[in-house]
């Protein structure tokens, strides 16, 4: 039957033998009985006989085997969590938070009991509430909403109060059982900050909930205090809880709803701040944080959750401490408030005239110098003042007698006065020596020598030093203590007028002209070695510069613009215009066979007028200006680079000098000053490479063939450290010289407290210097001014 095809083509063969087919079923079962079997002493058979590609091919049976119950997790201390239904997963997740007003259903026990003591369908609660259980608000405040989960409480975090009676716990309860809570949160009611009389979480670093408070009066503006504010507040009653709420209680839903108050004197309290940033400011007490949130006159109840008890506060006033201090040297300036400004906060800016009003003393309590008159302690009060440009002179005149009377002048206290706004009064700290005042050198002239601490700047005497001096001499190189007010601000470039503001090209002229202002400021304070403000000056000339550019792109040239791609079609126009023209004689000009260009003859856009005189004045002063403002860019970066080079900081050379060779690829300055300040990151071939490329422009260049032997010498190393010397701040020679002496003194003499020099000098002994090779930061020092020489390359325009 099996060899006719007609038989089993298309079909199923049932011709087959039913004894073989019996003894192949007995077969199978005996196997799988025998497999039965193997398993049965062999759990992990057949898979321990498969090699890993045959385990991965294996058919896997669906397991039988049930999720195993979640176990209990540690949420609060005394409180235990296990989830028993989760959210929904449609939609977005909503936690309760604490201070929210949510609705839950509740089914609460005693651990040792089977029957609830409180079975609620929907109730609310508010999370945080001082007379809720403190495992209900835990408990909650771990929920999203559709979420349902089982509590275990001990008795400490339940009913376990000692403040409260047990009369006051549900029927069958004791203060010391512990109760199982079946908890499911429905809905978030009223969220935290929201409401009528909102609940707001002032905890800030003692976590979520620690602190909740209710506004009862608010205060006076949008400012509150800081970590850094002197606080000044009051406590007026106390709030203690005395009997329990439940959810679906009044006294629930409220933040000190069944408490009861005590009243307590309205005595002025002061909670302190940091005003150094560098300190670890941890604030741990409850009431300072609650005053944080807090305007001035604000009025409200503060709830402590650690404490289980609440305060009502009143904010009486407070005064920041701010941190005026450079980049790098946090904590050395700072100012405390005492007298905020009435008007719109606007702080003055380098080159503004400032007036100001003030005493300074020493850290002792010595008068170093007084700005016109004290402050006076109404707001408004009249009195002498002084003024000066800040950042830009060495002293300050005196309002009733300008050019005539002058008070000395210090970084810090800039500093300080950059950060106020008009009317405000501020104590001013200055705890580093170096930006308090310094002695002035003992000639009554500027120094000679270059000064890289943008102190030496303020006090080089002049021709009557003496009259810009502080009182004592104790007050040089001292920490400063001063009440200062800023009366009013001059503020530079205020002079624009309005129709300079609302002519683009008049305004770019004007910022134009504010730039080479501080170009030519800049250059006066780099010939005397005041590179720091010298810096600060190029700065603002390009910032001005760069105002005055984005102005010029609003202004277009007007009347005919000249097409590159129609210039053939422009000249054969002319020339056909010239030909036909009725004066031309016959012959005099054959263009039969002139060839046409592209296109000629279709239908164009006529031309425009030719441009007015008024426009081609426009066009002329446009680009006047663009390549005017260019050149003042690339001048200013260069300078600012060359100052950058002479305080060692080289990240900022290496910024202008990129910027001013993408437009200038092949400037001479750029390329030097770029290869310089690469030694100073030792990157020294990229080095290499701009001297070399200095070379390429001038093979004559002096100063690019020094740098490469520069280069080649210090790779090699040559008996020193490989890298040569290491960067130093500022070009002092250390132990001498202009600079800081051995104790920490900015002068170029050796003087006593009474000024007189000394006549003892004793040797100050570098401990940086290497004993093997003599090689040290004073050698690094020299080594640096060789480098550096004021020549045709690195001085500056």
């Amino acid at each position: 039957m099996a060899d006719d095809p007609k038989a089993s083509w298309g079909r199923i063969n049932l011709d087959y033998d039913v004894a073989e087919a019996k003894a192949e079923g007995d077969r199978l079962r005996a196997e799988f009985d025998n497999a039965l079997k193997l398993m049965d002493e062999d759990p992990e058979w057949p898979m321990n006989t498969l090699n890993k590609e045959q385990q991965q091919d294996w058919p896997r049976p669906p397991s039988d085997k049930r999720e195993a119950p979640r176990d209990f997790k540690v949420i609060a201390p005394g409180l235990k969590k296990r989830t028993t239904k989760r959210r929904a997963t449609d939609g977005p997740a909503t936690p309760a938070r604490w201070g929210d007003v949510v609705a839950v259903a509740l089914r609460a026990r005693v651990a040792t009991a089977r029957d609830p003591f409180s079975d609620l369908e929907r109730a609310d609660v508010l999370v945080g509430a001082l007379a809720v259980p403190k495992c209900l608000s835990w408990a909650a405040a771990s929920l999203v909403v559709g979420e349902r989960a089982t509590f275990e409480a001990a008795s400490a975090c339940a009913f376990g109060d000692p403040k409260r009676a047990d009369a006051d716990l549900p029927d069958g309860v004791a203060a010391s059982d512990d109760i199982v809570l079946d908890l499911e949160l429905l809905q978030v009611v009223r969220p935290v900050g929201q409401g009528d009389a909102p609940v707001h979480d002032a905890s800030g670093p003692l976590g979520a909930g620690a602190v909740l408070k209710v506004v009862e009066a608010k205060g006076e503006g949008w400012r509150t205090p800081t970590a850094r504010s002197d606080v000044t507040y009051s406590a007026t009653a106390r709030f203690t809880p005395d009997a329990w709420a439940w959810p679906g209680d009044e006294d629930a839903t409220t933040l000190v709803g069944g408490c009861s108050a005590e009243i307590l004197d309205d005595a002025p309290r002061e909670s302190r701040g940091t005003w150094n940033p560098a300190a670890s400011c941890v604030r741990t007490d409850p009431l300072r944080l609650a005053c944080e949130a807090m305007a001035t006159g604000e009025r409200c109840v503060a709830a402590v959750r650690a404490k289980g008890e609440a305060w009502a506060l009143r904010l009486i006033d407070f005064a920041e401490h701010e941190d005026c201090s450079p980049a790098d040297r946090p904590g050395s300036v700072t100012k405390r408030t005492v007298r905020r400004s009435s008007g719109a906060a606007g702080f003055p800016n380098d080159l503004d005239v400032v007036e100001v009003r003030g005493l300074v003393k020493n850290a002792d309590g010595v008068v170093a110098c007084c700005y016109g008159s004290a402050v006076g302690d109404a707001p408004g009060e009249a009195g002498e003042a002084v003024f000066w440009r800040l950042d830009e002179d060495a002293r300050a005149s005196f309002v009733s007698a300008p050019g005539a009377l002058f008070a000395p002048l210090c970084r810090g206290l800039e500093l300080a006065v950059k950060r106020m706004t008009v009317g405000e009064v501020a104590d001013v700290s200055v705890r580093a020596p170096d930006l308090g005042f310094v002695r002035p050198p003992s000639t009554a002239k500027a120094p000679l020598e270059p000064r890289l601490d943008d102190m030496a700047a303020f006090h080089y005497g002049g021709v009557d030093g003496a009259n810009s001096s502080v009182a004592d001499a104790r007050c040089y190189g001292a920490g400063l203590e001063a009440r200062l007010e800023l009366v009013s601000v001059a503020r530079h470039g205020d002079g624009l007028a309005a129709t300079v503001l609302s002519d683009p090209l008049k305004r770019a002229e004007q910022f134009l002209d504010l730039a080479d202002e501080a170009k030519a400021l800049g250059a006066a304070h780099y010939k005397r070695g005041a590179f720091a403000r010298a810096a600060r000056r190029y700065g603002a000339a390009v910032a001005a510069a760069a105002v005055a550019a984005t102005a010029l792109e609003t202004v277009q040239p007007e009347g005919l613009r000249f097409d590159p791609e129609d210039a053939t079609g422009f000249a054969y126009r002319e020339a056909m215009k010239h030909a036909t023209a009725p004066d031309t004689v016959a012959g005099e000009l054959d263009l039969t066979g002139m060839p046409k260009p592209e296109g000629y003859g279709e239908k164009r856009e006529p031309l425009p007028d030719p441009p007015t005189e008024h426009q081609s004045a426009r066009n002329q002063a446009y680009a006047t200006a663009n390549a005017r403002g260019s050149e003042i860019l690339r001048a200013c970066r260069l300078n600012r680079a060359a100052c950058g080079l002479k305080r060692c900081t080289y990240k900022t050379v290496c910024d202008d000098c990129h910027a001013v060779l993408q437009d200038h690829p092949n400037d001479l300055k750029a390329l030097y000053r770029g290869g310089r300040a690469l030694i100073g990151v030792k990157d020294y071939d990229g080095a290499r490479s701009l001297f070399e490329r200095c070379l390429d422009l001038d093979k004559s260049c002096a100063e690019a063939k020094r740098g490469v032997r520069d280069v080649d010498r210090l790779v090699k190393g040559e008996g020193q450290t490989k890298g040569g010397f290491r960067p130093l701040k500022g070009l002092a020679v250390a132990g001498g010289g202009f600079g800081c002496d051995s104790r920490g003194k900015w002068h170029d003499r050796d003087a006593g407290d009474d000024g007189a020099p000394s006549a003892k000098k004793k040797p100050v002994v570098n401990p940086s210097v290497d004993k093997r090779t003599g090689y040290g930061q004073m050698a690094a020092s020299r080594e640096m001014l060789a480098m550096m020489e004021d020549d045709d390359v690195s001085g500056v325009d």
